[in-house]
């Protein structure tokens, strides 16, 4: 019974280590695509002007 809990509390360790890591790479990846359609979106400004 211990050993079932405790397989289950460390995969469960174990998922959300490796989703948090994920979704951290994910927004770092979205923060630069954002900076990215800031630049451009400036750049386009500046030429309707």
């Amino acid at each position: 019974m211990c050993e079932t809990i405790a397989s289950v509390v460390i995969g469960g360790v174990i998922t959300w280590l490796a989703a948090y890591w994920y979704y951290r790479q994910a927004a770092k990846g979205l923060e630069r695509e954002a900076a990215k359609l800031r630049n451009l979106m400036r750049i386009v400004l500046v030429v309707m002007e």
